[in-house]
């Protein structure tokens, strides 16, 4: 890609346009549609791409609005390893003429980038291109520095997912929390899951770390709240399903977990992403005070999900040493609808591909594991649920 400078100065141009009368005319076949109530010109560095004269109305009235404090900075996919384990290898950068595009596209979001810098003087931005099937998404991450290190344990930035121009998630990565016990720290994944050949949903899921130092919150050597020595955080998530944000309806599925494992140099290591992402190769760990392990999801009856069946990868599924040197599930409880009351199914041991359960539940609760040769965390490497209406909730499966 070629790059006039490390930073490139983002200056563009929105021009609202507001006409004050209803002009009806007949327009040939050849010529542009007619124009949208707002059009954008956008400029990288200085050259500006302007709408087409004949697109125009004949009567409107321009308001210009530079964007003076906005720089796109160049971040490699590789930078954002530790931040987003689980994502990172899927980004691709843009080239500038795709960033105009992109620009364009999300205008709206950029307008609030800059009205949101509060007493900044300068705001930096990486723009990032993401599949998932036909379905193309743009992630900006903003950040207040021109230099972000995303290997620091001390980064902070904002991360934006866009679909067709619109918002489907926005969230804060570091971000430190008052806590009566001491500062606390948020972590955020934004993943997208796939399935038909399009974008199935967008899980955002959230590891919270308390009791940081107050002084030093990105210095975690002396944490109190440790299990086994090991540290711990809340686990949660919201599930966004496509075709809900494609018909307009903003209200994700809520995910409940027990506590995580936290790996202090990637926090998001071992996180419930990794359960619903698909990916054997990866695995939630809980480190909760029983050493078991639950995963609940929201009241779904309301939105005509009417689980049928319940699939799980049990354990550490990417070998057969690591399944079990870790604990996996034994027995689950679950909540059954069908009878309005809650059963118990076994689950098989020495198996690292997906377990059909042909019951209602809406999650469950790990009653009994097999526990493992070395470590005493039991762990997940795959969850979903399956509806006659969604299909197969958090992505397509492998049934065989």
């Amino acid at each position: 890609m070629k790059e006039k400078s490390f930073y490139r100065k983002l200056k563009f141009f929105a021009a609202v346009i507001l006409p004050f009368a209803l002009i009806a005319c007949e327009r040939n076949a050849n010529s542009q549609p007619a124009p949208a109530s707002q059009t954008t010109n956008v400029a990288i560095e200085t050259t500006a791409i302007d709408a087409p004269a004949e697109s125009a109305p004949p009567a409107v009235e321009e308001i210009e609005h530079t964007f003076t404090h906005l720089t796109i900075i160049p971040v490699e996919p590789e930078q954002l390893r530790l931040v987003m384990p689980n994502s990172w290898r899927r980004l691709e950068r843009l080239t500038e003429e795709e960033e105009q595009a992109a620009v364009r596209e999300n205008i709206e979001l950029f307008l609030s980038i800059e009205r949101w810098r509060g007493e900044r003087d300068m705001i930096y931005a990486s723009i990032f291109r993401e599949y998932a099937g036909e379905d193309r998404f743009y992630r900006v991450i903003v950040t207040p520095e021109g230099n972000p290190d995303f290997l620091s344990p001390a980064i902070q930035f904002d991360q934006h997912l866009q679909y067709q121009g619109r918002t489907v998630v926005r969230s804060s990565y570091g971000r430190t929390l008052p806590h009566q016990a001491g500062e606390g720290r948020m972590f955020v994944s934004i993943d997208i899951l796939s399935g038909g050949g399009r974008a199935k949903g967008v899980l955002e899921t959230t590891i919270t770390v308390w009791e940081t130092d107050d002084l030093n919150p990105h210095d975690w050597s002396r944490i109190s709240r440790r299990r086994n020595g090991q540290l711990y955080g809340s686990a949660r998530a919201s599930y966004h399903l496509m075709a809900d944000v494609r018909a307009g309806n903003r209200s994700p599925i809520e995910i409940d977990a027990s506590e995580v494992l936290v790996d202090p140099d990637m926090p998001l290591r071992f996180g419930l992403q990794n359960a619903f992402d698909g990916n054997p190769e990866t695995a939630f760990v809980a480190n909760s005070t029983t050493g078991l392990l639950r995963i609940s999801i929201g009241d779904t009856r309301s939105r005509r999900l009417s689980i049928q069946r319940l699939a799980i990868i049990n354990g550490d599924a990417r070998d057969m040493i690591s399944y079990r040197n870790n604990n996996r599930v034994k027995q689950i409880s679950l909540f059954c609808f069908a009878i309005m009351d809650f059963i118990e199914v076994e689950l098989a041991d020495n198996t690292l591909s997906w377990q059909i359960i042909e019951k209602s539940g809406i999650g469950f609760s790990v009653t009994e594991v097999y526990f493992g040769d070395r470590y005493n965390n039991t762990l997940v490497a795959g969850f979903n649920l399956y509806s006659e209406y969604y299909g197969w909730l958090f992505g397509d499966i492998d049934e065989k």
